[in-house]
């Protein structure tokens, strides 16, 4: 599943246009299924991946969950960030907007990485590093995947206050 969501997360490469016009709506919505799925499996691809012992998989179980908990929170805002972006590009862009959503975008993105961090602290007090280093690649991974479908999914601002003169 996640080698079908690569492939597809990587058609996502193209611009916007491109894409639209080569793959069409019905590939996007797939795409955007693809995206759901690996989202939903996304626990399970850890698991896997780290293969944990059962003493490992306890101390981990609890720390990851709340990691995740923290995440979606972030994630939320992120959503609520792009809402935003279209609400902004549909009456005029003004420079006033793109400032504040582009200093609330970097911001997210360094809360992301922060929690990020701050998880692979804790986890490096209860496992192996190589485990804790595991999971910061594989959630690395997740995150630039779904980075990569949000980014395809919203367009470059197109009405700003230059072009509508």
């Amino acid at each position: 599943k996640i080698l079908f969501a690569l492939t597809a997360i990587a058609a996502l490469g193209a611009t916007q246009t491109s894409f639209a016009q080569s793959v069409g709506a019905a590939e996007i919505a797939r795409t955007q299924e693809l995206i759901s799925a690996l989202q939903a499996n996304k626990r399970q691809v850890m698991l896997d991946t780290l293969a944990l012992n059962p003493e490992q998989l306890s101390k981990f179980t609890p720390i990851y969950d709340e990691y995740q908990a923290e995440m979606k929170a972030l994630m939320t805002a992120g959503s609520k960030l792009g809402n935003r972006l279209f609400v902004a590009d549909y009456g005029g862009m003004t420079d006033e907007s793109s400032k504040a959503i582009m200093k609330d975008a970097f911001r997210l993105r360094s809360d992301r990485l922060a929690l990020l961090e701050k998880y692979a602290g804790k986890l490096d007090k209860k496992l192996p590093s190589t485990k804790v280093f595991q999971f910061v690649q594989v959630e690395n991974k997740m995150l630039v995947l779904l980075d990569l479908a949000v980014a395809a999914s919203i367009p470059i601002v197109t009405k700003t206050s230059n072009t509508m003169k």
